[in-house]
């Protein structure tokens, strides 16, 4: 509720992650953009959320592997090495999200996840 306060719009959760979270931490930067960073069985991942359309994943590495997917209406861009994606950016015409997951996921299991996302 504190960020949702802080960056002016309502923050989703992440409920799907493939692993339990034991530390959840929350940023607010430039009072526009959310994140979130979830730690627990030796693995991490990070969610962000911004008004607008752009890409708010601060990640600009080359990846060998990029795929647009179909999850649910939203188009999905999936990035990552050898069909593991680490990487997933959409939006959903009014704002954007991004996540980063230490461990690559398949295709289908970041569908699964984002499904998650409420």
């Amino acid at each position: 509720e504190q960020l949702s306060e802080a960056v002016g719009f309502s923050v989703a959760g992440v409920t799907g992650l493939p692993f339990i979270p034991e530390k959840v931490t929350y940023w607010s930067y430039w009072d526009d953009l959310a994140q979130v960073e979830y730690e627990g069985e030796g693995q991490s991942a990070m969610f962000r959320q911004s008004e607008g359309t752009e890409d708010n994943s601060g990640d600009y590495n080359e990846y060998a592997c990029v795929k647009e997917s179909l999850v649910g209406d939203l188009q999905v861009t999936l990035k990552g090495e050898t069909e593991q994606y680490t990487l997933a950016i959409w939006t959903d015409g009014e704002s954007s999200y991004s996540i980063a997951i230490e461990a690559g996921l398949s295709e289908e299991a970041w569908t699964v996840l984002i499904e998650s996302i409420h």
